[in-house]
């Protein structure tokens, strides 16, 4: 049976870097954020030396790793004790205040 489900809002989170697969993805078939950063990093460089054949990768790639590093969060979110959540309650409600 099923064990665990995870939601994303995003299949690139998980199958970026992944060839044609016919078994299920894990959670060690996670994208490495690592990796992915430093691909970024490359690639602006190249496209500020070269241009690349299609710039618009860069905002993909970007917003991919976005999708990974919120996904991230939402878990450690999840893991809080009510009391981290009261507190990051009551930090977030003063930082609105002093906008």
């Amino acid at each position: 049976g099923v064990k665990r489900v995870v939601m994303t809002s995003s299949m690139a989170a998980i199958a970026y870097g992944h060839g044609e697969r016919g078994t299920p993805f894990t959670e060690s078939d996670w994208s490495n954020i690592n990796s992915l950063e430093l691909e970024l990093q490359q690639m602006k460089f190249d496209h500020a030396v070269r241009g690349l054949g299609n710039p618009m990768e860069i905002r993909e790639l970007r917003r991919n790793i976005a999708r990974i590093n919120t996904e991230m969060r939402a878990r450690e979110v999840s893991g809080f004790t009510p009391a981290q959540l009261e507190l990051r309650s009551k930090l977030r409600a003063r930082r609105s205040r002093q906008k």
